[in-house]
C-alpha cells in the first residue's frame, strides 16, 4: 500500500508512467540535500535531482520539441518579459504531463533548502550583529 502511494505521488509530480520502471528516492528531509550533495552515484546508479533544470529522462523527441517551441515560443517570450525580474529563463519542457508549468532551480545553483539556510543565516547575523561586537 505504502509503495503504491509513494509511486502514485511520484507519478503526479513528474508524470512518469508505471511502465518506465524507474527507481525513485524521495529525499524530503532538509539534511538529505546536504548528505547527498557530493554523492553522484551509487552502484552505477546515477542520482538525478528532478528540481533542477535540464532534466534528461532519456525520452527526448526532437521533432515534438521543435513543434512545441514553434507553437508556444511567443508565450514563453511574453511570460519571460512579464516576469523578467523574478525568473531567469522560461522554456518548453517535456518534464510535465498534467501541469501547465514548473519552477526549477538552475543547473548549477544551490538546493532550495540550502538557499533557505543561507538566507536565514544572513538574517540571523544581521539581527544579532551587536552580539559580535
Amino acid at each position: 500500500m505504502r509503495k503504491r502511494l509513494v509511486r502514485k505521488a511520484f507519478d503526479m509530480i513528474l508524470g512518469i508512467s508505471m511502465s518506465d520502471n524507474r527507481e525513485v528516492l524521495f529525499l524530503v528531509d532538509p539534511i538529505d540535500e546536504v548528505a547527498i550533495q557530493n554523492l553522484k552515484s551509487y552502484k552505477e546508479k546515477k542520482f538525478v535531482d528532478i528540481s533542477k533544470e535540464d532534466l534528461d529522462l532519456g525520452d527526448k523527441n526532437e521533432e515534438r520539441e521543435k513543434e512545441m517551441k514553434q507553437e508556444f515560443g511567443q508565450t514563453c517570450d511574453r511570460i519571460k518579459k512579464y516576469l523578467w525580474d523574478k525568473v531567469i529563463n522560461v522554456q518548453i519542457s517535456n518534464r510535465l504531463s498534467s501541469s501547465p508549468c514548473v519552477l526549477v532551480s538552475g543547473k548549477f545553483s544551490w538546493f532550495a533548502n540550502m538557499e533557505r539556510w543561507i538566507f536565514l543565516s544572513i538574517i540571523y547575523l544581521m539581527t544579532n550583529f551587536e552580539d559580535f561586537t
